[in-house]
């Protein structure tokens, strides 16, 4: 007896939390609510019941609020009081953006944005079954989830920077030691998952230093390097979900008199770098404050 393989289209489902910026993802079979809905169970279940939900006015959506929403009227109706005082502040705020206006969703789009060009770009032309597809997704998700957000002290010694992994199980993301990508082959379809898991890595870190050295530039653009800033070195040789952070020990001018290299201090030494080559990071007080400004001026999606 044989079976042939049949080939499914696969989606997936982005989650993104508006106060952390951590993401999450999780495969879907098919485009309908129950679907999602899985899929929205299984998010709960793991990262926890949230407080807001926010997305655009996708059929999918609509349905699913209607749905979950009647199911905890009925819920609310069956149980004795005291579980509706337990349960009644867990009602789903599901709220969605104006129609037609996608921008007001620019936190999740931008995320979904990423996350295809990515994708399609070392793994569009691979077919997986679920096992391997929800694995590299799960891969995917821990280096989006180790990107640092900004220093956590101004301690010269201290070279760790907030993460959303932090704020999802209180410490760095770590993944699994490996061996590097060279030693691996395409034909072994486990072994395709790591390289895939790697090459998505190093694409998306050049994309995401890039992005945030010019926010940095735009938000400061006269600001010189100064002693003890804390910067991310590009190093394309390190594991996914690890980042290399060092600050500056010393500054080296050029002829026009602008800082163009610059001695830093890292955790395995002192090393020499230009400028081009860093991206700054932002202290947890100057995030704050920029944060805040933001709040102050937009407010469709907060």
């Amino acid at each position: 007896m044989h079976f042939h393989k049949v080939l499914m289209k696969g989606y997936v489902a982005v989650f993104v939390c508006f106060t952390t910026k951590a993401v999450h993802l999780e495969l879907c079979t098919n485009l309908t609510k129950e679907a999602f809905l899985a899929a929205f169970a299984r998010f709960v279940g793991r990262r926890g019941f949230p407080s807001k939900l926010m997305s655009d006015n996708g059929k999918t959506f609509i349905g699913a609020q209607r749905a979950t929403e009647k199911e905890f009227v009925d819920f609310i109706k069956q149980v004795s009081p005291e579980i509706v005082q337990r349960y009644t502040p867990q009602g789903i705020n599901w709220q969605f953006i104006t129609p037609s206006a996608p921008h007001m969703g620019g936190l999740w789009e931008s995320a979904v944005k990423t996350f295809k060009s990515h994708f399609k770009k070392g793994a569009g032309n691979y077919k997986f079954n679920y096992e391997l597809f929800t694995t590299l997704l799960v891969r995917i998700e821990a280096v989006l989830n180790s990107r640092p957000l900004t220093t956590l002290s101004q301690d010269p010694s201290d070279f760790t920077a907030l993460t959303p992994g932090h704020f999802l199980k209180g410490a760095p993301i770590l993944a699994t030691p490996e061996l590097g990508v060279g030693s691996l082959s395409l034909l072994n379809q486990w072994e395709r998952i790591k390289i895939l898991h790697h090459d998505f890595s190093r694409r998306w870190k050049e994309e995401y230093i890039k992005d945030l050295d010019k926010r940095y530039r735009l938000k400061s653009p006269e600001k010189a390097p100064k002693l003890g800033d804390c910067v991310i070195i590009h190093d394309d040789c390190l594991p996914p979900t690890e980042w290399r952070l060092g600050r500056i020990e010393k500054l080296h001018y050029g002829s026009d008199g602008h800082v163009r290299v610059v001695d830093l201090r890292t955790q395995s030494g002192i090393l020499t770098r230009p400028l081009v080559k860093l991206c700054f990071l932002s202290h947890i007080d100057e995030t704050a404050n920029n944060e805040k400004t933001a709040d102050t001026t937009v407010t469709p999606i907060k």
